[in-house]
């Protein structure tokens, strides 16, 4: 290996490259690295850096990184945690590693927020917190799915309300949450690969973020 690069680096001619971006998003001076490589590192207590990262997260989009990869990762995450830059550069990833809609140009007057929780009995926390945030002067544009356990999906409870638009695109989403009520849900048609260690069969799709 060349001695300039990092040990977790692959260098490739230019050509080499233009046939690789065929089967991965891949351009001139990206970062190459080996997913087998950066769980060694993390496997060794090493803190992996926001390109190392990213590129995992990316290649679990691109279906280039493997079930086994992602759960062998999680397991060395498991046993020597993350640093709080490597669990920002993680956040960070996760989130770019799908569509992200900016809703400065909207000028809203108060924070713009969503939550996520872990689910459990009835799951009903989204349909609660949701008006509560909204009645403080939040904006909640919320990402929400469907068919989760067995009590469904916050989308699933939504669908029962007669005449409620799960399928909102985005001008109607924007114009909703800026006009008419500070609470609506936007179905996950794109799941967002932030559940990369405990769903990996819906990492590979692309996601809606918001920021």
């Amino acid at each position: 290996m060349h001695s300039r690069l990092k040990a977790c680096c692959v260098a490739i001619s230019e050509s080499a490259c233009g046939r690789l971006s065929s089967h991965i998003p891949v351009k001139q001076g990206d970062a190459l690295f080996l997913a087998q490589e950066i769980i060694r590192k993390k496997r060794d207590g090493q803190p992996l850096s926001e390109e190392e990262i990213r590129f995992f997260i990316n290649g679990i989009r691109d279906n280039v990184v493997s079930e086994g990869q992602i759960a062998a990762l999680a397991m060395t995450i498991y046993f020597h945690d993350m640093s709080m830059p490597e669990r920002v550069a993680l956040t960070m990833a996760m989130r770019d590693s799908g569509t992200v809609l900016n809703w400065k140009s909207l000028n809203l007057n108060g924070p713009l927020v969503d939550k996520h929780s872990t689910g459990g009995v009835g799951d009903v926390t989204s349909l609660m917190l949701g008006p509560m945030v909204a009645a403080c002067g939040g904006y909640v544009p919320m990402i929400s799915g469907r068919g989760l356990g067995h009590t469904g999906g916050t989308l699933d409870k939504l669908e029962a309300i007669p005449g409620f638009d799960i399928f909102p695109d985005d001008n109607a989403f924007r114009k909703i949450i800026m006009l008419v009520w500070r609470l609506s849900a936007k179905p996950a048609r794109w799941p967002l690969p932030i559940s990369v260690f405990t769903r990996p069969a819906i990492l590979r799709q692309q996601s809606i973020l918001f920021h």
